[in-house]
């Protein structure tokens, strides 16, 4: 939390009782973290299935808004619902790894009560150049089709990806590797014997 003392004073000095007060607020919201671990943990399915209808809504969202030719529209949406499953994989980790510091976090600041403290009152702020303007129009257009473009290559790795492991996972391994051997044993009869 910030101060509202400049940082060259030194932190204010606490009594015994507020030290202890401090520390017994450290224990509490620790653990709060350890229960919403806990939560998370056992509460796995449920929240696996809030990110799957999140992903669901989320990339119709994002494909209608970000390709507008329906054709490719209509040929992405299907490519999308096969990376759901990494997309859940890979959510569910980042929830339990950051979700429950976030919410701890945002509990104490919620508990703590500060102090009101008065908006600082406004600056004049200096005219921009007009050149200037038009500089940063230009530089946001770029970087908005280089996000565009970003964009597009990670729904093609992420569709490759998908359809790789929904291949994988139909076609086991062992028989991958016997079609492998069966296709070479087939190539090796069909060539020529040399003498």
């Amino acid at each position: 939390m910030s101060n509202s003392s400049s940082p060259d004073s030194p932190p204010p000095q606490l009594s015994p009782q507020q030290a202890l007060e401090q520390q017994a607020e450290a224990d509490r919201m620790q653990e709060v973290k350890l229960l919403l671990i806990n939560l998370f943990d056992r509460e796995q399915a449920t929240i696996k299935a809030i990110m799957a209808c999140l992903y669901e809504a989320g990339s119709v969202n994002f494909i209608n808004r970000k390709i507008k030719p329906q054709p490719i529209r209509s040929l992405v949406k299907p490519v999308a619902k096969l990376a759901k499953p990494a997309f859940i994989f890979m959510g569910y980790r980042w929830f339990q790894k950051k979700c429950p510091p976030l919410i701890s976090n945002w509990l104490r600041r919620k508990i703590q009560f500060p102090a009101k403290i008065l908006p600082p009152s406004p600056q004049p702020q200096p005219a921009i150049s007009t050149q200037y303007v038009v500089g940063y129009q230009l530089e946001i257009r770029r970087l908005r089709s280089r996000l565009r473009l970003t964009t597009g290559a990670l729904i093609g790795v992420s569709a490759t990806l998908a359809i790789i492991l929904v291949r994988v996972n139909s076609k086991p391994v062992e028989q991958l590797w016997q079609s492998t051997i069966t296709s070479q044993t087939t190539l090796d009869r069909s060539l020529p014997q040399g003498k």
